[in-house]
């Protein structure tokens, strides 16, 4: 009979830990309340002790494994008698048995516990079958029902006893009994009981993006750089363009103008201007500049093209037009691929905050609000009117230095808003 040993809740409100290290390993006979792994919760890292006794004929979880959820099956017992009674009983005393214990001093020894042969291959057939015919009660099973040869199959537990790890790979080639040390097992988020709530399913969008940012946080390494910029001249140069604008019926927003700012500032720092992909760095030949956008799933991110080359109008015209399709819902993909990306929630009153580089961008702009402040000048404290921006970079395609460029260069253009006409 095959038990199974799950995962325990080792506190009253574990819902998930770690598997830090096995402290068995298969074909070990383990007594009940035998110590036979470690487990790490959110608490401290604690004993996990067996409930039931045999063999271990195969461990599911492998070590290091993150997350994985309470009531997971982690290894699976076979045979539940001793195993020093199993063995007198079935197999007799030779000097092959006495190798397990012992240096290999003959050739036939050295095949049974599956060192390499010092002898003729020849040798090797005729005592390979009764090594690898004995095998636990639940391999036994498994070879009947699949019609297994089982001298065709090595054991890798003591004695050369065939375990579920041996036969796993006759049934499914391509499936391990134990994947890569740290696969995470994801388990979901557990709602707090007592609070009323109401459940509904994520749009794809939504799982998408929320799928793709989880990776960008985990993948690549930020590094963010916060610049304070002087906005009276900003303000300044917006209100200049509008009155200019009021004939075409065009208005010019802050964004509108941070947008060609960013752009420039990107051709002037194009190392700044590119994408990670794990053996190469692919630099942008132009700026298209994402900026997100409330649409009727979730966020999107349609990009304004060719930015720097477009006049201060035509991207506002262009981004009203982009906001209609988002609201619509009819935005195509390739309208929201750019090479960086500017978000601006200063209008909610944000004074400052950070983004996630979302690839295939490395570069992603943070724009809080525009406040007055006071300053401590050459003339005593004044007021002015500032703004906080912060960058985040993918630290693995740029470096410090050339981020800090990125910024100033925008500072400069932001502060000297006619330098860009």
């Amino acid at each position: 009979m095959s038990i199974e040993l799950c995962l325990p809740a080792l506190s009253p409100t574990m819902e998930s830990g770690t598997l830090a290290r096995w402290l068995v390993k298969e074909g070990d006979y383990i007594a009940k309340g035998a110590v036979i792994a470690e487990i790490e919760t959110d608490k401290a890292t604690m004993e996990l002790e067996a409930t039931d006794e045999g063999f271990v004929v195969g461990l599911l979880v492998p070590d290091g494994t993150d997350a994985v959820p309470v009531g997971t099956a982690l290894a699976v017992l076979g045979d539940d008698r001793p195993p020093e009674a199993s063995e007198k009983s079935e197999e007799p005393q030779s000097s092959a048995l006495v190798v397990v214990e012992q240096p290999p001093v003959t050739p036939v020894a050295a095949i049974v516990v599956e060192q390499p042969p010092v002898t003729p291959v020849a040798a090797a057939p005729a005592l390979a079958p009764a090594a690898s015919a004995k095998a636990s009660p639940l391999g036994a099973r498994l070879i009947a029902a699949l019609g297994i040869d089982s001298a065709t199959v090595r054991g890798s537990g003591p004695l050369g006893r065939i375990g579920l790890s041996d036969l796993i790979p006759r049934v499914k080639p391509a499936v391990a009994i134990t994947p890569s040390p740290r696969t995470r097992i994801s388990s979901p988020v557990v709602a707090v009981p007592d609070v009323p709530h109401d459940a509904r399913a994520l749009s794809a969008s939504r799982l998408a993006v929320a799928r793709q940012l989880t990776e960008a946080k985990q993948d690549a390494p930020h590094i963010y750089l916060t610049i304070d910029v002087h906005a009276d001249a900003l303000l300044d140069f917006r209100t200049m363009l509008n009155e200019g604008l009021v004939a075409k019926g065009v208005k010019v927003t802050i964004n509108d103008v941070m947008i060609r700012a960013f752009a420039l500032a990107l051709e002037q720092v194009p190392s700044c201007n590119v994408c990670y992909q794990g053996d190469r760095l692919l630099t942008y030949l132009r700026s298209d500049i994402t900026v997100p956008m409330a649409g009727p799933d979730g966020i999107v991110t349609p990009a304004i093209k060719d930015a720097a080359s477009k006049s201060f109008s035509a991207i506002a015209s262009e981004t009203r037009a982009i906001a209609e399709l988002v609201r619509s819902g009819t935005i195509s993909t390739d309208e929201i691929q750019g090479s960086a990306s500017l978000t601006n929630l200063g209008r909610y009153g944000i004074k400052q905050f950070t983004s996630i580089v979302r690839p295939p961008h490395a570069t992603s702009i943070a724009v809080g609000a525009i406040e007055k402040r006071a300053l401590a000048g050459d003339q005593g404290v004044e007021v002015a009117a500032m703004l906080s921006i912060t960058g985040s970079f993918d630290h693995r395609a740029i470096d410090g230095a050339d981020g800090a460029r990125l910024m100033r260069v925008f500072q400069d253009l932001l502060e000297r808003p006619l330098s860009m006409i």
